[in-house]
C-alpha cells in the first residue's frame, strides 16, 4: 500500500494528507482542547481581575473624594464657626446656617462632582443635618451615640459602618439601594488641646457603589448568572449585585464559605463547590477602606462558550481538510511547480539575497505572478536604494545645520557685550548692527526646529537685510512685497530666502553704476507659496546661467574650473531645491531666470503647509 502512494506526488499528497495532516490534526486539538481549557479558565479570571481592578479603582476614587472633601472643611475657619455655635434648640438659627454651609458646598464644587457632608455633629452635640434639616434629630443622635462616633481610639480616620437604613431622611424613596445607606464619620481634633472640634457624617447609598460594578453582570462581561458584592474584614455586606443580600442583610452561605478561605483569598481567585456546583471565585482588595470586592461566577457558565468554540473548531478543521484535499488534486498537477520556484525565491530574498529573481516561461496566472513578483522585487531594491540616499542626503544636511549652530547663549551674552560697549563708546550704529545679528542668529537656531513660520523666516531675512545695509548704505535699496495676514497661519522650512537673497549681494553688484534694487515677493496660490527674489544687478549670461540651471539640480559640476564655480550662484540654491525635496517631495521648486545687465528673478516654490494651530 504504501508502495502504491510512493510512485507519484500526487498520491504522497494524499496519503500525507490522510497520515500527516487530518489524523494528527484531530489527535492534536483533542489533546489541545484538554491541556488549553485550564488555560482559558485562567484568561476568564484574567479577565474578572482585570474588571475588578478598574471597579475597586472607581470605588477607591469615590472614598478618595470623601477623604478630600473632609480635608476641605476639617479646618476651613468659616465651616468652623458654624461647628463650633450653640444653637440651645433655636431651629430657625440652625437652619439659615444650615442653608449658608449648603450655599458654601454649592460654590466650592459647582458642578456637584464631590460627595458632599451630609451631616455635623458639633462639640455640643447637635446635629446640623443638610439632608432634612426639618426632621426630629433625636433618633440621629441616639444612632450616633450609639455608634460611639467619638471614640478615640478613631483617630481622625474615616469609620465606615454596616449598611443600614438612611435615618439622616424622614421619607423614603422605595428603593432599596437608596434607602440602604454606609456612614462614614470621622472625628475633627483641635491639634492644640486635643478636643473634637466637629464629626464628619458622610452618607453614601448602596446604589452609587452598585453603579460601580453594574456593567459587569452584563451577559458579554462575566455573565448574567454572576453573583458581585462588596464586603468588609468581617463579611458584613458593604454592596452587593443580588437585591435579596441587600435588604434581607443576611449572611448567605455562599458569603461565609468565601470568606472563611482568607487564605486563598490573598492570590486573587479560585475555585470553591458550593451545592452540588462548582464557582469560579475572584476578589479584590479595595486598599483604602479595606474592603474586599467578590466575583462569584459558575464554572459552567465560563467554560460553557469556549467548550462549544472547541467542537465548531474540530468540526470546521475537519471540513476543511477534506476540501484542501480534493483542491490539492488539481493544484498538484498545474501550479506546483511554478509555486516551487516562487517560494525558493522567496526564501533567499528572506535570506538576504534581494536580486533572487524568478526565471518564469510560458503564460498562466502563476507565470504572471512570477512576473509581477520580479517587478516588485526590482521595485524593491530601487526603492531601498532611493531610501537609503535620500537619508544619507537628509542626515547630511541636518549635520551642516547643527555644525553650523554655535552656542546661542554665548553669541546672545557676546553680541549684548557688543551692544553695551557701542552704546558706551557712542557709537550706536555698531550696537544697531550687533542687533541684527543676535536677532538674526537666534531666529536661525531656532531651538533646533526645521519648520517655522514664513513671518520668522521674513524676519531672519530682515535681520541680515539691516546687517548689509550697514555695509552698502545707498548702493542697495530693498522691498518687501507681502500680505502678512495672508500668509500668517502657514509654514516654511528655515533658512529659506537669505541664502537666495545673499545672490543678490555676491553678484548682482558686480560691474554695475547704478542702485541695486531688490524685490522679495510672496504670492500664495491654491496649493503652494512662490517667493521670488528679483534683482536689476549684472545679472547672468546664457552659459553661465544654463550651468547654474545644472547645478541647482544636480550639485557641485566637478568638471568646471574652481574660478567659475566661485561666480555661480547654484551651490546655494541646490541646498534649498534639497531641502524642499526632502520635507515636502516637491521636485524642480527652485528656478532662475536672468539676462545679461537686465537683472536676476529666482522663484523658490513650496507646499501650503498649514501651522500646527490651524491644522488642529
Amino acid at each position: 500500500m504504501i508502495s502504491y502512494f510512493a510512485k507519484s506526488l500526487k498520491r504522497q499528497l494524499i496519503f500525507y494528507i490522510i497520515l500527516g495532516v487530518l489524523f494528527p490534526l484531530l489527535f492534536v486539538m483533542a489533546v489541545l482542547f484538554g491541556l488549553n481549557r485550564g488555560e482559558m479558565e485562567q484568561q476568564a479570571v484574567e479577565n474578572a481581575q482585570q474588571r475588578l481592578e478598574l471597579v475597586a479603582r472607581n470605588i477607591e476614587q469615590l472614598m478618595n473624594n470623601v477623604t478630600n472633601v473632609s480635608n476641605q472643611y476639617a479646618y476651613d475657619a468659616s465651616f468652623q464657626a458654624y461647628t463650633q455655635k450653640r444653637y440651645n434648640d433655636e431651629p430657625l438659627d440652625m437652619i439659615r446656617d444650615i442653608q449658608r454651609i449648603l450655599l458654601m458646598f454649592g460654590n466650592s464644587d459647582p458642578l456637584g462632582n464631590n460627595i458632599r457632608i451630609k451631616a455635623v455633629l458639633t462639640k455640643y452635640d447637635e446635629i446640623l443635618n443638610f439632608s432634612d434639616p426639618l426632621m426630629d434629630q433625636t433618633e440621629v443622635l441616639k444612632k450616633l451615640a450609639d455608634m460611639d462616633v467619638k471614640n478615640v481610639n478613631n483617630l481622625s480616620k474615616i469609620i465606615w459602618h454596616l449598611l443600614e437604613d438612611n435615618y439622616f431622611v424622614s421619607e423614603k424613596t422605595g428603593d432599596p439601594r437608596q434607602d440602604k445607606v454606609l456612614v462614614g464619620t470621622r472625628r475633627i481634633v483641635n491639634f492644640y488641646s486635643g478636643n473634637v472640634n466637629c464629626v464628619h457624617i458622610f452618607v453614601i447609598p448602596e446604589a452609587q457603589i452598585w453603579e460601580k460594578y453594574k456593567s459587569l453582570t452584563a451577559k458579554e462581561d462575566l455573565g448574567e448568572d454572576a453573583v458581585i458584592f462588596v464586603v468588609d474584614n468581617e463579611g458584613n455586606i458593604i454592596s452587593s449585585s443580588s437585591l435579596p443580600m441587600i435588604t434581607d442583610q443576611e449572611r448567605d452561605p455562599l458569603i461565609i464559605k468565601v470568606m472563611s478561605r482568607q487564605e486563598e483569598m490573598q492570590s486573587g481567585s479560585f475555585e470553591l463547590s458550593e451545592g452540588g456546583r462548582k464557582y469560579l471565585v475572584s476578589t479584590r482588595l479595595v486598599e483604602n477602606v479595606d474592603w474586599k470586592i467578590i466575583a462569584v461566577s459558575p464554572l459552567s457558565a465560563v467554560t460553557k462558550s469556549i467548550d462549544t468554540l472547541f467542537l465548531q473548531i474540530i468540526l470546521v478543521l475537519t471540513l476543511c481538510t477534506f476540501i484542501c484535499f480534493f483542491i490539492i488534486l488539481f493544484i498538484s498537477r498545474r501550479f506546483l511547480k511554478p509555486i516551487t520556484l516562487l517560494k525558493e525565491s522567496m526564501q533567499e530574498v528572506y535570506d538576504g539575497t534581494m536580486d533572487a529573481y524568478v526565471d518564469m516561461t510560458g503564460e498562466g496566472e502563476i507565470q504572471e505572478m512570477g512576473r509581477y513578483y520580479n517587478s516588485m522585487l526590482r521595485q524593491i531594491n530601487q526603492y531601498v536604494k532611493d531610501r537609503v540616499e535620500t537619508e544619507k542626503k537628509k542626515k547630511q544636511l541636518e549635520l551642516e545645520v547643527i555644525m553650523g549652530q554655535v552656542n546661542p547663549h554665548f553669541l546672545y551674552n557676546t553680541l549684548e557685550n557688543i551692544v553695551w560697549k557701542s552704546s558706551e563708546a557712542g557709537i550706536p550704529e555698531i550696537g544697531r548692527l550687533a542687533a541684527s545679528l543676535g536677532r538674526m542668529y537666534r531666529l536661525s537656531v531656532n531651538g533646533g526646529k526645521i519648520i517655522v513660520r514664513i513671518q520668522q523666516e521674513i524676519e531672519h531675512l530682515m535681520s541680515y537685510i539691516n546687517i548689509q545695509k550697514v555695509r552698502y548704505k545707498e548702493r542697495v535699496e530693498f522691498e518687501l512685497l507681502v500680505n502678512y495676514e495672508e500668509i500668517r497661519n502657514y509654514m516654511t522650512i528655515k533658512l529659506l530666502l537669505q541664502p537666495a537673497v545673499e545672490n543678490c549681494f555676491m553678484y548682482a553688484l558686480e560691474g554695475i553704476d547704478h542702485v541695486l534694487k531688490i524685490w522679495v515677493r510672496v504670492k500664495v496660490f491654491k496649493d503652494i507659496i512662490r517667493f521670488e527674489i528679483i534683482d536689476n544687478g549684472a545679472g547672468i549670461d546664457r552659459v553661465h546661467l544654463q550651468r547654474i540651471r545644472i547645478q541647482i539640480e544636480q550639485g557641485s559640476l566637478p568638471d568646471i574650473e574652481e574660478s567659475s564655480r566661485k561666480k555661480g550662484t547654484g551651490i546655494g540654491l541646490h541646498s534649498i531645491s534639497e531641502r524642499i525635496k526632502l520635507y515636502f517631495g516637491l521636485s524642480n521648486a527652485v528656478s532662475i531666470r536672468s539676462s545679461k545687465n537686465r537683472g536676476t528673478v529666482v522663484a523658490v516654490t513650496i507646499p501650503l503647509i498649514l501651522s500646527e494651530e490651524r491644522q488642529i
